[in-house]
């Protein structure tokens, strides 16, 4: 059996886990997300050109055709 991963888009898949992956654990990218759903008066208004790295990068994994026959 093979156990490898052979796709296509599978470079720039990993390319992109690698980035969400790689934010530090004490980055508050998450925490920026979140706030525009839960507004708190104790936390900072978000740095939108790092949100919008993450979403460009979820937005961009969703685009990949990684389902066959769709």
């Amino acid at each position: 059996m093979n156990t490898l991963f052979e796709h296509p888009n599978k470079a720039p898949l990993i390319t992109a886990y690698t980035h969400i992956l790689g934010i530090p654990e004490n980055n508050l990218v998450w925490t920026y997300l979140n706030k525009g759903t839960h507004e708190e008066a104790d936390r900072d208004d978000f740095d939108s050109e790092q949100v919008e790295k993450v979403v460009q990068t979820l937005e961009g994994i969703d685009q990949l055709d990684l389902r066959p026959n769709r």
